[in-house]
């Protein structure tokens, strides 16, 4: 008799797997939303994001002074299709944004 799979879920507030311990989304996450989200990669997108923005709220919390590093590279670039590229920073800059900001803003475009 075998046992079913864990998903492999991130344990907040320090974004790690549950399962293997990887930084979460680890490689089977990453499968799994794949497979979830298949047919709506805008949907996949737009969910990544708002975890990122969570997970970059949480993981400053924990180590004040020292912000996290390479989010956009852990939770969206993986994900965007074939041809699409990402574009960070310039949304602010067209957008009025506030310059001494420092979230980063991300953007997809098709290409």
């Amino acid at each position: 008799m075998s046992r079913a799979a864990r998903p492999h879920l991130p344990v907040r507030p320090i974004w790690l797997c549950r399962v293997c311990g990887h930084p979460w989304p680890c490689g089977e996450a990453r499968l799994s939303l794949l497979v979830e989200y298949q047919g709506n990669r805008t949907a996949l997108l737009i969910y990544l994001a708002t975890l990122k923005e969570e997970a970059a709220t949480q993981l400053a919390q924990l180590t004040p002074g020292t912000p996290p590093t390479d989010l956009t590279d852990r939770f969206i670039y993986w994900a965007r299709a074939r041809g699409q590229r990402l574009l960070t920073g310039a949304a602010s800059a067209a957008t009025g944004g506030n310059s001494g900001a420092s979230r980063t803003t991300s953007l997809i475009v098709c290409t």
